[in-house]
Formats: structure tokens, sequence, C-alpha cells
């Protein structure tokens, strides 16, 4: 009987797919901000069109997981006049920006430009330590989805910085594929409510675009730390470093990264168990804290990065040093 129930669960996923128009990351959550510099009551969503057609939005829904309202409807919901929908369509590679709006109808998260959708309640389910995301088709048919329920990827409460995806084609949950604006590669251009400078980048190209193969080079070595971390903000917020190691095993292996201190004892477990093929190579983000959260102090930090081959069991092992310092 189990294995009719699945069965029969593998045929309805099936069938929703084969009469769905639209495909997985045909649209993405793109870019999430749940606060601004006035509020963490300012906030808005950006979705990326990754194909070459427009797709009309009308009956399309975003959700948030087991909230109330555990869903916003783009086009259609409420109907409402105070509600300002002046685009249901995103173009052809282009950006659909989602914010709120008070629940007067006035003060937008975005004061000197207009989001493509505006909703009044759109605050009531984003908190500020993460959320699970979905957009859905007319059908129903989840197209994409972010889940950092667990707590966001990247963003910066304190500085009110947005996530950013790097890859609009790339994994949607991979932690990988976000990071945090960087106001150093696009400097602010939009303002909230109060005339505050938005840090991200709405209607528009990330600051991270693509910056796995645009910004960083590919490693030469197997370990390699671009710009260890500090605390450039009086220990409130850290910046981060980066991480770049390369499979150079000529086989499919499974790397692990860990941080210690300089008397061994280990502060940060940072990747478990990655797979990479033959030359392939990745990144992965440190932003100077420990296991728990704490912004650890200045210091030299080792880093260490174990490959195990996936056809036998080969161990390899290389180290590294991070320097955590204070910019004055």
């Amino acid at each position: 009987m189990k294995k009719i129930v699945l069965c029969l669960q593998a045929c309805l996923i099936c069938y929703s797919w084969a009469h769905s128009l639209y495909s997985p990351r045909d649209v993405v959550i793109n870019e999430i901000a749940w606060r601004t510099p006035a509020s963490a009551g300012y906030i808005w969503i950006e979705l990326y069109n990754n194909t070459d057609r427009d797709i009309n939005l009308e009956g399309w829904k975003i959700r948030g997981k087991d909230r109330n309202p555990g869903e916003i409807i783009i086009e259609g919901y409420p109907e409402d006049d105070s509600v300002n929908l002046n685009n249901s369509t995103i173009t052809a590679g282009g950006y659909f920006l989602i914010e709120r709006i008070s629940s007067a109808g006035d003060n937008p998260s975005i004061g000197d430009m207009q989001g493509d959708f505006q909703h009044r309640s759109f605050w009531n389910w984003l908190r500020m330590g993460g959320e699970r995301i979905s957009i859905h088709d007319m059908e129903g048919t989840e197209i994409d989805y972010v889940d950092c329920s667990e707590g966001w990827f990247a963003g910066c409460n304190e500085l009110s910085m947005s996530m950013e995806r790097i890859n609009p084609e790339g994994e949607s949950c991979d932690p990988l594929n976000w990071g945090t604006y960087n106001p150093a590669l696009q400097e602010p251009y939009a303002h909230d409510a109060e005339g505050n400078p938005i840090y991200g980048t709405p209607g528009r190209k990330n600051s991270l675009y693509d910056s796995r193969h645009g910004i960083y080079e590919e490693p030469e070595k197997i370990l390699e730390v671009d710009g260890s971390p500090f605390f450039p903000y009086s220990g409130k917020s850290t910046e981060a470093g980066r991480i770049i190691f390369k499979n150079l095993s000529g086989r499919a292996s499974r790397f692990s990264l860990k941080i210690y201190n300089i008397n061994g004892s280990r502060v940060r477990h940072l990747l478990r168990r990655k797979e990479l093929y033959a030359d392939e190579w990745d990144y992965i983000i440190w932003d100077g804290r420990d296991d728990y959260g704490e912004i650890l102090p200045v210091g030299i930090y080792i880093v260490f990065l174990e490959a195990v081959s996936l056809c036998n069991t080969e161990r390899k092992s290389e180290t590294s040093l991070a320097v955590l310092g204070r910019r004055f």
C-alpha cells in the first residue's frame, strides 16, 4: 500500500509539471530585504525572469510558510484601490519589485522609486530571523523557493543590507549562491521612506551578480583565503572574508572546512561534505563568527580543509591562515 501511495504522489507531481506552463526557476527570488535603515517595517522582495520571454504574473502567488497571512497574490488581491499594481508582467531578463506600504496606503518601503507591486500587510510575515519564501504560478506549481527558515543565508540586520542572489540560474537554497549587498561594488542609489540610503539593488542587477566567476578568479591552489574578515563597525558587525577551494585530486571528492584558533580549538565548522568534481572549485564565506554566532576576537586563525575521495576514501588536507583585524 505504501508503494502505491508513493507512486500516486510521484504521478501527481509529474502531472503537475507536465501541465504547467513554467519550469523551475523560470522566475526566481533574486533579492530579499526584511528591513531598511528607517524600520523593520519597510520590506521588499525582488523577482527575476530567467527566460527570454515576458511572463504575465496574473494569479501568481508568493508565500511564507506557516504565516498569517500565508500568501500574497500578486494580481487581484486585495481588491482595493489603495494597492498600487502598476505592472503585472515581468519582462524577459527583467525584475519585478514587491514592496510593503503602510496601512494608510502611503510611505512605501522605497521612497524614491515605485515598486511593481505594493502591499499593505506585506510586513506581517517577514521575520528578522529568516523565512521560507516561495513563488507559485497560476496553477499552484511552485516555481522557486528559498528556505531560510533556520536563518537568512546572508544580509545584515545591523546595517539593513539586503540578501542578494549571486547567480539567478543557480540553486535557490544553496547558501553559497547568496551574499550580502556590497556597497563597494554598487553604490546605494535608492532611499527609504525617511530618506536613508537603501543598502541593496532593487530593480537592478545585484552587486554580487556572478561574483564567483567574475570578481574572484579560479584558484590555482587547493585552498586560498581571499580577504580575511575584519570588524569595520566597532564590533557590531563583521565584513566577510571568502575562502576559495579547488579539487585538484583528479577525482570527485567531498570537502569539509573548519576554523581553529591558535590554541588548536575548533571555533567554526563552515563546510560539511561538499562534493566537487575534478578541477571544480567553489568558495564559502566566513564572517568572523564562531559556531554560536559570536564575533571572534582579533587574532590569527587556522583554516583547515579536508578532502575525501569518493572512489577510494583517500584523504588530503590543506591549511591556511586567516587574520581577524580591526579597521581604524
